[in-house]
């Protein structure tokens, strides 16, 4: 597990030196990704990412996989407490978080699930009812793409904005039990938010309010 986070670590600061953007300074000021602070309290301190901080600053301990973009591996890495963050020139621009009731055990993928005993609650499934605090208040709400969704757009007092795709759970089928879902996209600029007409309709709205 070393060599592949030094491997990671590695891939990660090529990346960004390719891109020539180690000279950049990031902003002492910029808000701290949602969810960030949290973990670093629930582990009893450490490191807490903010917007605009540079990737190669994320320490190996931290990162559990590299991501991939479209084509494009290596401007985005998941970490070990679940969120991904995305960095395409090297400063991370975006972050995203995935809560279900439930998930797969012992670190399966996804796609291995089979059945209810590949699952086991998600410890951090209660964040999901504690956005208002963590995420600022929904400020715009549309209906999603499918019967039964929504999108939900949120904002800080700090300006950072966090668009909510909320559905049923992603194991309902397998656990057996009907549940929500939650898929967080956060920036403070918002065209990292996805190019999605409707996130502009909703932070049109958010902007406005």
């Amino acid at each position: 597990m070393g060599i592949i986070v030094s491997s990671v670590c590695r891939v990660l600061m090529g990346v960004a030196l390719m891109l020539g953007v180690t000279g950049k300074l990031a902003l002492a000021d910029t808000p701290v990704i949602p969810f960030e602070r949290y973990f670093a309290d629930a582990r009893g301190g450490g490191q807490t990412l903010k917007f605009n901080d540079f990737s190669g600053e994320i320490g190996a301990n931290r990162i559990k996989a590299l991501l991939r973009s479209g084509s494009t591996l290596g401007d985005r890495v998941l970490l070990q407490n679940g969120i991904a963050v995305y960095f395409p020139e090297g400063y991370i621009v975006s972050s995203s978080m995935t809560l279900n009731k439930f998930r797969p055990k012992g670190g399966l993928q996804d796609k291995a699930v089979r059945s209810k005993s590949d699952l086991e609650p998600d410890p951090n499934y209660h964040l999901s009812a504690q956005f208002d605090r963590l995420l600022g208040p929904v400020c715009a709400e549309v209906d999603g793409p499918l019967p039964g969704t929504k999108l939900r757009a949120r904002r800080t007092a700090r300006g950072v904005f966090s668009v909510i795709r909320v559905g049923p759970g992603q194991f309902d089928a397998l656990s057996g039990e009907r549940s929500v879902g939650y898929r967080i996209v956060s920036a403070v600029d918002t065209p990292f938010l996805g190019r999605d007409p409707t996130v502009a309709i909703l932070i049109d709205q958010c902007t406005q309010s």
